[in-house]
């Protein structure tokens, strides 16, 4: 009897314990979904964000297709690559990279000044690499006040020349016989805080050779020795050579042959990365040689 009432007892404190929790879940599971609900919508955007990022999104989409015709331009060659670049500007789509691929791969003078004006119709910004390119096209085609020029408009403008502008211009000086003009451009350079390369020491030491100055020929070559991580190709070895040789300085003109042969030397016993960073061929050494040989006959 006792049995059976403990028994009952136990069964209606399960039903009412089962009822409690039961009643309370419909208010309990309202609150969680309404927590759902707030989280959700906190985090959708607002419309400010949606607009920002939509906005975002067709930068992004407008620079993958800009890079896409760069390459597609870039690897075109002749005839192809005009006609694709008018394509271009019938569609508006250039903007100045595509101008300045399509400067520096101009072989006309003519060719690039028609691109000068026009991406100053279209009012593009030019910057350093399409100041650049034209200098090179009037350098090349013997140009040098209409280089000067462009050269002076640029830092008007305040775009600043880098190594390669300025070692167009002191190239073009050298060519032209102005040696001083050569000087005068690489002391800009230096004042500007830009260091020299090899290609801008092998042209001022270049200049200096041909016309004899072997002094300060040899105050140069100093300066590259002096910087560990620099080197003369061998253009401006047989140069110096050939100067040395026909001043009558055979004992120059030998120590720099030995000089030329270790340099070579070296870069041969690297290996295959030596090799393709050499810049003295088999060509430059014998002429080198014949010039030193021929110095001894003077």
């Amino acid at each position: 009897m006792q049995s059976s009432m403990l028994l009952r007892r136990s069964s209606q404190a399960l039903y009412w314990s089962w009822k409690t929790v039961h009643a309370a879940a419909p208010g309990v599971q309202g609150r969680r979904m309404q927590a759902v609900r707030t989280r959700s919508m906190a985090s959708l955007p607002s419309a400010e964000e949606a607009s920002s990022n939509e906005a975002k999104n067709r930068k992004w989409s407008k620079e993958v297709e800009e890079r896409k015709l760069f390459a597609t331009l870039r690897d075109l060659k002749g005839e192809e690559k005009k006609k694709f670049f008018r394509g271009m500007l019938a569609n508006k789509t250039a903007n100045i990279f595509h101008f300045n691929l399509m400067i520096s791969s101009s072989r006309l003078i003519r060719e690039s000044r028609e691109l000068w004006e026009t991406l100053n119709k279209m009012e593009l910004t030019p910057d350093v690499v399409t100041y650049t390119s034209m200098i090179k096209s009037e350098v090349k085609a013997g140009n040098m006040s209409a280089a000067e020029k462009l050269f002076t408009a640029m830092r008007a403008k305040g775009v600043e020349p880098n190594e390669v502008t300025h070692g167009i211009l002191i190239d073009g000086y050298h060519k032209h016989g102005r040696l001083e003009d050569v000087f005068s451009a690489w002391r800009r350079m230096k004042e500007q805080g830009l260091k020299t390369n090899e290609v801008i020491y092998s042209s001022l030491i270049d200049a200096c050779a041909k016309r004899m100055d072997m002094a300060r020929a040899e105050k140069l070559v100093e300066e590259v020795a002096a910087n560990g991580f620099l080197f003369l190709d061998g253009r401006c070895y047989s140069v110096i050579i050939d100067a040395f040789a026909r001043s009558g300085q055979v004992e120059e003109a030998e120590k720099y042959l030995e000089k030329m042969c270790e340099q070579r030397r070296w870069f041969m016993n690297q290996g295959e990365e030596g090799e393709r960073k050499i810049s003295i061929s088999k060509k430059n050494v014998l002429d080198a040689f014949n010039a030193t040989l021929n110095g001894c006959y003077l």
